[in-house]
């Protein structure tokens, strides 16, 4: 008797074709090497899964936000940390003759660099950057980091930040701004006040 078990976990996808160690028509088992063989992986999936889950427990939860005023122009950027339900600033910076969009990127690369091997998950409000690196920047870089339309903007931050988005655990979580969400709003005002010079 065939069977096709089909297990689906983050990033993993295990097929494997089962024949059955129980002969329905002998009434007797059979087949006892294939029956261990899958014990075998279902058991290391299963404690592959926990070390995940264990993993995502871990995270890091950041918020990020950057901006320019006026855009182009100063701007300032900031991370920020929650833990136990509490948001603090984690890194805050400032660049002088920028944008809103290059802001919010480098945001993005310091939260990564911030969370290092732990792994984090991001909060931004920033749809352009998500869709960077979710949609666009795997096919920009098939095509030798073009596009059809003309050049990409912003180039050095989207090669730094999609090598980052690719070699580290980082969960991107899109959330829309200036809505009264309340660890969005604290990244939009560390953003402000470190563009203003304010350091951590």
């Amino acid at each position: 008797m065939r069977s096709r078990l089909l297990l689906m976990v983050p990033r993993m996808r295990l097929e494997l074709i089962w024949i059955s160690p129980f002969d329905f028509k002998s009434n007797a088992y059979t087949n006892s090497a294939t029956g261990a063989r899958i014990c075998i992986l279902l058991y290391h999936s299963f404690w592959w899964l926990v070390a995940c889950y264990d993993k995502m427990r871990y995270m890091k939860i950041l918020y990020t936000d950057g901006s320019a005023e006026p855009n182009p122009g100063l701007g300032g950027f900031a991370v920020i940390e929650v833990k136990d339900g509490v948001g603090a600033p984690a890194v805050i910076g400032s660049e002088e003759n920028t944008t809103n969009i290059r802001m919010e990127g480098t945001a993005l690369i310091n939260a990564i660099k911030y969370a290092g091997d732990e792994g984090c998950e991001i909060h931004t409000d920033s749809e352009f950057w998500v869709n960077v690196l979710t949609k666009w920047a795997p096919s920009w870089e098939k095509n030798g980091w073009k596009k059809k339309t003309g050049p990409i903007k912003n180039l050095d931050l989207v090669q730094e930040l999609y090598s980052l988005y690719c070699e580290n655990s980082v969960k991107l979580v899109w959330t829309r701004g200036h809505v009264g969400t309340e660890f969005n709003e604290m990244a939009d005002e560390w953003a402000g006040r470190a563009r203003l010079g304010e350091t951590l």
